[in-house]
């Protein structure tokens, strides 16, 4: 005799064996306890078959069953007959993490975890330089423009922190190296700035030469007399002195260097300081007119950063 075995509490279906005969009563066989000779129905996918002490009876059974309730709460069904409540769902609901300050979009979050600043609302798609913020409402989709920008004004590299528009004083457009200026719209050549940076250029250059000093050999021999702004100043004092009072003001001192290097205060007659005077002023003199020709030169360059650059001293 086939025997069906089932659970002491829940009276479910735990499996079959044939009974034993009883051995004190021929053809009787022994039933032992939570067992019962009455076949169950079959039970379907998600059934499970329950013994109540008369008779079998079909139930739904989906235990172990996660379902995710609509306060994102994670359940399990854990008894039979229990199924998943009309507004839950089987699938985990998807929590679309934001930043809680900005609000911008940041990841899809665990759905086991119920992530701090999340929504269900799905975040729309975005292209470049763009981004989906949060309101707490719904989505909306802002600029991002952050990190390196130019300022237009001062035309230095910035860093912008900010999510929207930018300022109107910044662009996303890299400044390229060299002479540009932003002209509401894209970085143009700034050929006035070029020619002026030039002309700065030259005129370093002709101070240096003109305070580089000079050669003369008013003292027979040749010497290195400086021509700094100080020595100018006291050269032309020096002249205008031997202009005026000639022999009597003699010895004129003024410092020079020998071929060997020494420098000192050497004496000078009246005639010989005149002449290294006038040797100065023609250097200057000189040295000036070269300048201008450079700058003459560098006006009639076009606007041509290379031509422009090949106006050299």
């Amino acid at each position: 005799m086939d025997l069906y075995h089932f659970h002491h509490v829940t009276g479910e279906y735990l499996g079959a064996s044939i009974a034993d005969p009883d051995p004190l009563i021929p053809g009787a066989f022994l039933v032992p306890a939570w067992t019962t000779p009455i076949s169950l129905p079959t039970a379907e996918p998600n059934q499970v078959a329950v013994f109540n002490g008369v008779e079998w009876a079909l139930f739904s059974d989906y235990r172990g069953t996660i379902y995710f309730t609509d306060d994102g709460a994670t359940r399990e069904i854990t008894d039979i007959g229990d199924t998943v409540p009309p507004s839950a769902s089987l699938a985990a609901p998807i929590y679309y993490v934001y930043h809680p300050v900005t609000g911008e979009y940041l990841d899809i979050g665990d759905p086991l975890a119920l992530p701090a600043h999340h929504t269900t609302l799905s975040p729309p798609v975005t292209n470049t330089n763009q981004v989906a913020v949060f309101d707490g409402t719904d989505w909306a989709i802002t600029e991002d423009n952050r990190g390196e920008v130019w300022d237009t004004e001062t035309r230095l590299a910035t860093h912008h922190p900010a999510l929207g528009p930018l300022p109107g004083n910044l662009t996303k457009i890299p400044r390229p190296d060299g002479f540009y200026t932003w002209d509401g719209a894209a970085w143009v050549i700034d050929y006035a700035a070029a020619r002026a940076a030039k002309i700065s250029q030259l005129r370093l250059a002709c101070a240096a030469q003109i305070t580089s000093g000079i050669d003369h050999n008013a003292l027979g021999a040749m010497h290195r007399y400086p021509t700094t702004k100080d020595d100018q100043q006291f050269m032309t004092a020096r002249f205008s002195k031997a202009q005026a009072i000639g022999i009597a003001g003699e010895p004129y001192k003024f410092m020079c260097a020998d071929q060997a290097g020494n420098w000192l205060r050497r004496d000078h007659s009246a005639s010989q300081i005149i002449d290294v005077a006038l040797a100065m002023e023609a250097h200057i003199t000189s040295t000036l007119n070269h300048f201008d020709s450079r700058v003459s030169t560098l006006s009639l360059a076009p606007d041509n950063l290379q031509q422009i650059s090949a106006v050299n001293w």
